[in-house]
C-alpha cells in the first residue's frame, strides 16, 4: 500500500531492526515495486515464541526454522534479562546469515563494523537491484521444496560443507549442530515419499559428518 502509490525509485532503510521486524523490512524489499536498494542493520533476535512453535521462514529462495536463531531474554526499563549478551555473537551470526540469504537483489553484500569494541552486533546487510515497477517475481513453491532445491543445487556446484547446511565460514560446532538438527528435522518426513528429499538428507549427513571429522576437538569438546 505504501510502495504502490510512491513515485520511486524507493530504498529500504531498517536501522536496529528488533526481532521479526528484520523479516518485515526485507519481505518488503522482496515484494515490493520499484524498490531498487536496501541496508538494514539487524538488532535483538526473535523470541523463543517462533520456536516453540515450530515457525520456518522463507525469504526469497531460502528457508530457515526459528530455532535456529531465537532466544529468550528481553529488556525491561533499558536492563537486559537473559542469556549473557556476549553468548549469543554465533547466534547472532546465523541470524544475520539467514536474512542475507533470503534477499533478492542483483547484488548484495554484508559489511561489518564493530562500533562498540567486542560487540556482535556489527552486522550490515546491504542489497541492490535494478528499478522495475513491477515486483521481482517470488517462488510459490513450499518452504520444503525451496530447501531441497538449495541443498541439492549447493551440493552439486561443489560447495563447502558449510555452504552445504547454509551456514556461514567459521560457524560454531554448536551453530552447525542446531542447523543439522533442524535441517533433519525438516527433511526426515519427506524421504520416503520424495526421491530429492531422501538425497537432500544424505547430503547434509555427508556434510555434517564432513565439518565433525575435520574439527574433532570442537565436536568432542576437547581442546
Amino acid at each position: 500500500k505504501l510502495l504502490e502509490p510512491a513515485p520511486g525509485p524507493v530504498f529500504i532503510l531498517g536501522v536496529h531492526l528488533c526481532g521479526v521486524l528484520s523479516i518485515k523490512a526485507i519481505e518488503t524489499f522482496n515484494l515490493g515495486p520499484k524498490c531498487v536498494g536496501m541496508a538494514l542493520k539487524p538488532c535483538c533476535l526473535p523470541t523463543m515464541e517462533y520456536a516453540k512453535k515450530n515457525v520456518r521462514w522463507c525469504l526469497g529462495n531460502h528457508s530457515f526454522a526459528a530455532g535456529e536463531v531465537c532466544t529468550w531474554g528481553k529488556y525491561n526499563k533499558n536492563q537486559w534479562t537473559g542469556p549473557v549478551k556476549a553468548t549469543l555473537g554465533p547466534r547472532f551470526g546465523a541470524w544475520s546469515e539467514n536474512l542475507f540469504r533470503g534477499l533478492l537483489a542483483d547484488s548484495k553484500y554484508v559489511d561489518r563494523i564493530p562500533l562498540v569494541p567486542g560487540h556482535y552486533q556489527d552486522t550490515y546487510l546491504m542489497a541492490s537491484r535494478r528499478y522495475s515497477e513491477t515486483p521481482p517475481p517470488i517462488p510459490t513453491e513450499p518452504s520444503t521444496d525451496t530447501l531441497v532445491r538449495s541443498i541439492l543445487s549447493s551440493s552439486s556446484s561443489g560447495a563447502p560443507a558449510q555452504e552445504v547446511l547454509g551456514m556461514p565460514e567459521g560457524s560454531s560446532m554448536r551453530g552447525l549442530r542446531r542447523r543439522f538438527y533442524n535441517l533433519t528435522k525438516e527433511l526426515g518426513p519427506l524421504i520416503d515419499n520424495s526421491e530429492e528429499a531422501a538425497e537432500a538428507f544424505r547430503r547434509v549427513k555427508v556434510a555434517f559428518d564432513h565439518l565433525l571429522a575435520s574439527r574433532p576437538c570442537e565436536a568432542t569438546g576437547t581442546t
